[in-house]
């Protein structure tokens, strides 16, 4: 059960087949004996790793009475680490398992990088003998591939569309057939790609790259719109300016994968930077906070995203997701019972310990236990997901293996966790809402309604002589003395006393609860 925690290198072989996206390749030195050799190889390759014995060409000396052997891990996570995680993988299982190995070396496999591609798309010719605005409609409407015959060529290196007529020319796939006097070609919308750059492996630097700039540019946008709406006067020209003259470089940037229309590419900027600016601005005029709290709620925003990706990764591609079928509506059975039980314990605490009065006299919805004690426990999940994404990154960056001795103990200390924190904080605001309650009671005020309890500050007046009616819990009130009510279940009437801070059980029939004068 606990799998869900571990890496690629710690399943079986099918389900590693399957999830891994690094391969580090090991040469390994294995004792020259035939029956170590074996369960040598066996054992690697259980765990769905590529082994093969060294050849002439990887030139890996072999030691005295060892055989060299190339062992491909695979892994799944981040490229950092991913190397020295696979390398405590096959250390850990010759450990476990005591296998006569030993590493000699060790590296990430890096895949042969893609050539640089020109994509093109057919679109339809302008209409011959058109006036210059139809021919400038048609244009910035085939910019946007409006005008697109629904076919597109790939090519490898700079652009080239002598050949990629050619090649649209001679091959048919069942299409409209290219004709270059009825089509022309459309280049792909994006940046211009420098050619003479070095080639990115698997996309990683380019992506990283283009994300930070995105990103800070996004963010620049967002604070210049935020400061429109939160200064005054004519300082608000200066981040308007600095947004309206960034539409044209960014449109342009934007769109310099080929030329096109001056309007296009002004409005591809306008969308982006004024949208930008513009969401912006919805989110400084509709706070009233100031920059810096807007920014501390922006970096709050950010942790909870780094907790949720964490939950992902670390319950994605992992046992908990090939058994969540069976495995959630498990989990969520029990709630079912646990969440009333639960919350009639809350409502014990926030009627017995603060006013002395019990649960049983005071009637509430029969759904008010069950949200009562949502809140504790949705805190309590919470707090154990912040475990689980702390797993989750330490899982994508192959720090598990290192943990692994604590898995065992980390598991029932998360539900111990758990268990305790909903207890504590499900307690701790019952107890905080009835010592509000109590304090608005002795200042005279009508209390706040809390999940199903609605107390009232009536008075009392006896329908008998006060001395005759039986009291529990002292003498009978004053008929001038505000007095705190829940409500009644039974034939008895729970009150409590704001004054003398006790609770009293009257006889329904041998009172009467109404509204205290104003002046009380």
């Amino acid at each position: 059960m606990f799998q869900w925690w571990r890496s690629a290198t710690d399943v079986n072989a099918g389900e590693a087949q399957l999830i891994y996206n690094r391969r580090v390749r090991v040469a390994v030195q294995i004792l020259d004996h035939p029956e170590e050799r074996r369960l040598a190889v066996e054992e690697l390759t259980a765990q769905g790793w590529a082994v093969r014995e060294a050849e002439a060409a990887d030139r890996i000396p072999a030691e005295a009475r060892h055989v060299a052997y190339v062992v491909e891990v695979r892994v799944r996570g981040a490229r950092l680490g991913a190397r020295a995680g696979a390398v405590r993988a096959v250390e850990g299982l010759a450990k476990e398992r005591k296998l006569p190995l030993w590493i000699r070396d060790s590296a990430l496999v890096v895949p042969v990088p893609p050539p640089r591609r020109t994509t093109y798309h057919v679109r339809r010719r302008g209409p011959a003998g058109a006036g210059r605005v139809v021919r400038w409609l048609y244009e910035l409407a085939a910019a946007v591939g409006l005008a697109d015959v629904q076919r597109a060529l790939s090519l490898p290196g700079a652009p080239d569309e002598a050949a990629a007529v050619r090649e649209l020319t001679d091959r048919d796939l069942g299409g409209r057939p290219f004709d270059p006097a009825a089509h022309t070609l459309r280049r792909s919308l994006g940046p211009a790609v420098d050619d003479a750059a070095a080639p990115d492996a698997d996309g990683t630097r380019e992506l990283v790259t283009r994300g930070a700039a995105g990103g800070a540019v996004t963010a620049a946008f967002l604070v210049c719109g935020a400061l429109i709406a939160d200064l005054d006067g004519w300082w608000r020209l200066v981040p308007a300016l600095l947004v309206a003259a960034s539409c044209w470089p960014v449109g342009r940037w934007l769109t310099s994968n080929e030329p096109r229309p001056f309007v296009f590419r002004l409005g591809i900027g306008v969308a982006l930077v004024g949208g930008t600016a513009l969401v912006g601005w919805m989110w400084g005029a509709d706070n009233e906070d100031s920059l810096a709290t807007q920014a501390l709620r922006v970096g709050v925003a950010v942790l909870l995203l780094l907790v949720l990706a964490g939950v992902w990764l670390a319950l994605s591609h992992s046992w908990f997701s090939r058994n969540a079928q069976w495995v959630v509506p498990l989990l969520a059975t029990p709630l079912v019972l646990v969440l009333p039980m639960f919350g009639g314990l809350l409502h014990s605490v926030y009627l017995t310990e603060e006013f002395g009065i019990p649960s049983a006299a005071v009637p509430v919805e029969f759904y008010a236990p069950v949200w009562m004690a949502l809140r504790p426990v949705g805190v309590a999940a919470a707090s154990v997901l912040l475990f689980i994404a702390m797993g989750g990154w330490a899982r994508h960056l192959h720090m598990v293996s290192t943990l692994r001795e604590m898995l065992f103990v980390s598991i029932p200390l998360l539900c111990v966790v758990y268990v305790l924190t909903a207890l504590l904080v499900g307690m701790d605001g019952a107890s905080t809402a009835a010592a509000r309650t109590a304090g608005a009671a002795r200042e005279g005020q009508d209390p706040a309604r809390y999940y199903g309890f609605d107390g009232r500050l009536l008075c009392v007046r006896p329908l008998t002589a006060p001395d005759a009616a039986p009291v529990l819990g002292g003498p009978l009130p004053p008929a001038d003395r505000p007095m705190l009510f829940f409500g009644a279940e039974g034939e008895h009437v729970w009150l409590w006393d704001p004054v003398r801070e006790e609770p009293l059980r009257i006889r329904q029939e041998d009172v009467s609860l109404a509204d205290c004068p104003a002046d009380t």
